[in-house]
């Protein structure tokens, strides 16, 4: 089995303990099953992990990443998973991703040592975390996804971003107050005939983010974000929002080695629009900052072998791992006037099994000492082999 525990706001090792207590804020713990043991057996071992970390922590909420084979399978052991959190009463939001990994299932638990106080709250049957710490309210949308099954994709994505909607009026915030989103489409690259239009599953998503973005004004950048595949199950959202105020500053950042993603040209946008001519291009940051006076923590958006808006080395999965991750190291190099920098958190997804062991080589070669967790998912272009997402922790 795998594990490890990791820091999105500290912990560098070679930091004294006053600036450490002060960092240890949100923490991501990564727990992996063992292999080639039952789902029953694997679940009762992440949930063990969970009861510890429940009895000792804040939890801001849990991810289940599981292998399923059809959406039928995906549903099943989605109800299983809630059936088995409400009988030990863990009401913290979850999430249920079949993005499969060495294990048939593994867990991510997140927590919030440095918060004074956290609640779990629902909204029309959703659940959603809201956590008060000294650098204000931060609201964690964990399993943003429609309990239907047979639902249109659109109708899907709707929902989703329609729930989040609410969520944020509720606490007094918008869609410009999200720091990061993970968007889960399920058969991402695939391409549908509707209305005698072609629509790729990635372009739809695109188009109702637009939609509801739209109605807000971004001054401090659009959110750092994922956009990555699912395998089974509905179009799922995960999201953490807290406003800028006086102890948190937050700020979006480019790669000058890409163009901004909401720039590309209409020709890297695949299918058709679902209204009018121009496709909706997609809309995040290449990463998210935010800048305390204790340190800066950078949010690290799903990031691609990709240079300008051209596909670099294509077929070559090597060579895509490695444009990743100097593709990572160029955003976080804007900071060198930064004595320390630190990555805490990475989660890498990979379009092949076969691949696994390559990207993990080349990851740990390049990320000594850090945790990653390796799975299985489409990324959104059909010429992408990997994908690399995490968190750095930056200080003077």
């Amino acid at each position: 089995m795998q594990e490890g525990l990791y820091y999105f706001w500290g912990v560098l090792p070679e930091m004294d303990h006053l600036l450490y207590e002060k960092l240890k804020m949100i923490q991501q713990y990564y727990f992996s099953a063992q292999e080639n043991i039952s789902f029953t057996k694997g679940l009762n071992e992440c949930l063990d992990i969970l009861k510890s970390y429940y009895n000792n922590h804040n939890v801001l909420g849990v991810i289940f990443f599981i292998d399923s084979c059809s959406d039928m399978e995906y549903f099943e052991i989605k109800n299983e998973i809630q059936k088995s959190l409400d009988h030990k009463e863990f009401m913290m939001p979850f999430n249920v991703q079949a993005q499969s990994c060495n294990s048939i299932v593994s867990l991510e638990i997140w927590i919030d040592d440095y918060a004074e106080k956290t609640e779990y709250l629902t909204i029309d049957d959703t659940r959603y975390t809201r956590s008060t710490s000294p650098l204000g309210k931060s609201i964690w949308g964990i399993g943003i996804s429609s309990k239907k099954q047979h639902l249109q994709l659109v109708d899907q994505i709707e929902f989703a971003f329609e729930t989040v909607h609410q969520i944020l009026k509720n606490e007094g915030l918008d869609f410009a107050d999200i720091v990061r989103q993970w968007n889960y489409v399920p058969n991402i690259i695939n391409i549908q005939t509707i209305d005698g239009k072609s629509l790729q599953n990635y372009q739809v998503f695109n188009e109702i983010r637009q939609k509801y973005y739209s109605t807000n004004v971004f001054i401090d950048g659009f959110p750092a974000a994922t956009g990555i595949g699912t395998r089974n199950g509905n179009f799922g959202l995960d999201f953490f929002a807290i406003k800028s105020n006086s102890s948190i500053h937050k700020v979006g950042l480019s790669n000058p080695k890409q163009q901004d993603a909401y720039e590309y040209h209409q020709k890297f946008l695949v299918g058709d629009a679902s209204k009018g001519q121009t496709k909706k291009t997609p809309l995040f940051e290449r990463a998210k900052i935010l800048d305390t006076k204790e340190g800066i923590t950078a949010f690290i958006s799903g990031t691609a072998s990709i240079i300008g808006e051209e596909t670099i080395g294509i077929g070559d999965i090597e060579c895509q791992t490695e444009i990743t991750i100097n593709n990572i190291h160029e955003l976080i190099s804007k900071m060198d006037n930064y004595q320390k920098k630190q990555f805490t958190y990475l989660r890498a997804y990979i379009k092949n099994e076969h691949h696994f062991e390559i990207v993990k080589s080349i990851c740990e070669a390049n990320f000594p000492n850090v945790s990653i967790s390796y799975l299985q998912a489409d990324i959104c272009r059909e010429n992408l082999l990997v994908e690399i997402e995490g968190a750095a922790l930056i200080r003077l």
